[in-house]
C-alpha cells in the first residue's frame, strides 16, 4: 500500500463531502456520459483516453472535466470505456482527496504515468482495441495536452489501435443542456458581484493588485472558482487588451482607465466578461471607440439566431468596426461551456470567414462576442474592451450576466 492508502486506512470512511461542492448533478452526468458513448458508438471506439491539466487558468482541463466534473490537478487523465465505468487519474497522492468532493467517478487514482495509461487499459481489456485519443483544446493551447508522452504509450500498446478523436468530444458539447444553461445563469450572476466590486473599488490612490484583490474576492465570496481567469490593466492610455497577472502595484490616478477580461467558472461551466471602466470623464476619442463596440456588440446578438451560420455573425459582428474605420486587438466569438475557445470560435482575419460558413448556429448554443477595438487614425489613443457570454435561444441571443454594456465612469 502507498502511505495515502495507508492513511485513508487509518481515516477510515470519510464523510461525503460533496453536497457543498459546486458541480452537475448525476442525472446530468449520465446524459453526457450516454451522449459520449452513442458517438463512440458510431466512431467504433473501444474507449477514450482523455487528457487536460490545469493549465492557462484551467481552460485545459476541459474534456477531463466534462466526463468527471473533478477540476484538474497539474495532469490528468480519464480512461472512459465504452461500457465500463470511468477511470480517472488526477494530481498527486494527496490531491485525490477530490474523489470525495466530486461524486460522479467512484475510481479515481493519482496523476497518470504512461505505465499507469498502459496499465488501465491493460486492466479493462482493450489492449488490442480502438482507442480515442481526446487531447486538442482548440485554438490557443492545442499542444499542451499530453501528446509528449503519448508516443510511448503506443509503443507499449503495440497491439491497439489509435484514433484523435478530440472532435467527437467538442462535438457532443455543442448543444448545452438546460441543467448546463442554468449553471451558466448563475455563473453570470458572480460575474456582476465581480463588475460591482471593480466599480466600488475603483478609486485614485488605489493599487491595481489592490482592485485586482476585491474582484477576486468577489469572484470566490460568490461561488466561482479561484482558478478562473482574470485579466487587467490600467493607464492613460491603455492598451486595447488587459493584462495577465502579476498586476502591478502602481496606484490608479484620476484619468485613468481601466480594461477587464475575466472568466467566472461555476460548477465547471465558464462564463466571459469584458467592460472598460473610466476614472472622470473620458476624451471624445474613446467615447467614440466605445459607441462602435457597443453598436457591434448589439449587432451580433441579433446575428445569433438558430440557422444562422457563424460567418454572418462574423460578418454583423465587424460590419460598424470596419464602416468607423476601427481597428481591432480581437472581434470575433469564442464558443464557451466548460472552456472558453473551444469548437466553433473564429478571430481569424476577414480573408478567412469563409471556413465557418458552413457552421450552423443552434439553439442552446453559448459563445462570447469579443469586441477589442482601437482607432488607428488617432495615435496611441488606448483602446476599448466589451464582451459577454450569451445563450441561443428560439427568439435570438440572451446575455448571460446582468451587466450594463455602457461605459462605466467612476
Amino acid at each position: 500500500m502507498t502511505a495515502f492508502q495507508d492513511y485513508c486506512a487509518y481515516m477510515g470512511k470519510m464523510p461525503s463531502v460533496h453536497k457543498n461542492i459546486p458541480q452537475p448533478s448525476l442525472r446530468e452526468r449520465d446524459r453526457r456520459w450516454s451522449a459520449v458513448r452513442e458517438a463512440m458508438g458510431e466512431w467504433g471506439l473501444d474507449c477514450l483516453m482523455v487528457w487536460g491539466s490545469d493549465a492557462q487558468f484551467g481552460l485545459c482541463e476541459v474534456n477531463f472535466r466534462y466526463l468527471t466534473a473533478i477540476p484538474s490537478q497539474g495532469r490528468s487523465m480519464v480512461l472512459f470505456p465504452y461500457r465500463e465505468d470511468p477511470i480517472a487519474f488526477v494530481g498527486t497522492a494527496h490531491d485525490t482527496f477530490e474523489s470525495i468532493c466530486y461524486n460522479w467517478v467512484n475510481d479515481v487514482r493519482t496523476i497518470p504515468t504512461v505505465e499507469d495509461a498502459v496499465a488501465v487499459v491493460k486492466e479493462i481489456g482493450w489492449e488490442n482495441g480502438r482507442i480515442g485519443i481526446v487531447g486538442n483544446v482548440q485554438n490557443y493551447w492545442p499542444f499542451i495536452q499530453q501528446y509528449p508522452i503519448f508516443p510511448d504509450v503506443q509503443k507499449q500498446l503495440p497491439g491497439a489501435s489509435f484514433v484523435d478523436a478530440s472532435a467527437l468530444l467538442w462535438s457532443v458539447q455543442l448543444i448545452k443542456s438546460e441543467e448546463e444553461i442554468s449553471i451558466l445563469y448563475k455563473a453570470g450572476g458572480i460575474a456582476r458581484h465581480v463588475y460591482n466590486a471593480l466599480l466600488a473599488a475603483a478609486k485614485p490612490g488605489v493599487k491595481e493588485c489592490e482592485l485586482y484583490a476585491e474582484m477576486l474576492r468577489a469572484l470566490v465570496a460568490n461561488g466561482g472558482e479561484p482558478n478562473s481567469m482574470l485579466l487587467m490593466d490600467s493607464g492613460n492610455p491603455v492598451f486595447a487588451h488587459p493584462k495577465h497577472p502579476p498586476v502591478s502595484t502602481r496606484k490608479l490616478e484620476y484619468g485613468d482607465m481601466i480594461v477587464v477580461e475575466y472568466h467566472v467558472k461555476h460548477a465547471g461551466m465558464t462564463t466571459h466578461t469584458e467592460r472598460t471602466v473610466c476614472i472622470g470623464e473620458p476624451g471624445k476619442n474613446i467615447r467614440t471607440i466605445h459607441d462602435v463596440c457597443v453598436e457591434a456588440y448589439r449587432a451580433s446578438l441579433n446575428s445569433m439566431m438558430p440557422g444562422a451560420t457563424l460567418k454572418d455573425a462574423v460578418i454583423a459582428l465587424r460590419e460598424p468596426v470596419r464602416r468607423e474605420g476601427m481597428a481591432y486587438l480581437e472581434c470575433g466569438y469564442h464558443s464557451h461551456g466548460c472552456t472558453s475557445g473551444g469548437f466553433p470560435s473564429y478571430n481569424d482575419i476577414d480573408e478567412n470567414v469563409d471556413s465557418v460558413e458552413n457552421v450552423i448556429i443552434n439553439r442552446n448554443m453559448v459563445f462570447t462576442q469579443e469586441v477589442d477595438l482601437y482607432n488607428p487614425k488617432v495615435k496611441r489613443s488606448g483602446g476599448v474592451v466589451l464582451a459577454d457570454s450569451f445563450v441561443v435561444q428560439e427568439s435570438g441571443a440572451e446575455v448571460l450576466a446582468d451587466i450594463p454594456v455602457g461605459l462605466a465612469i467612476v
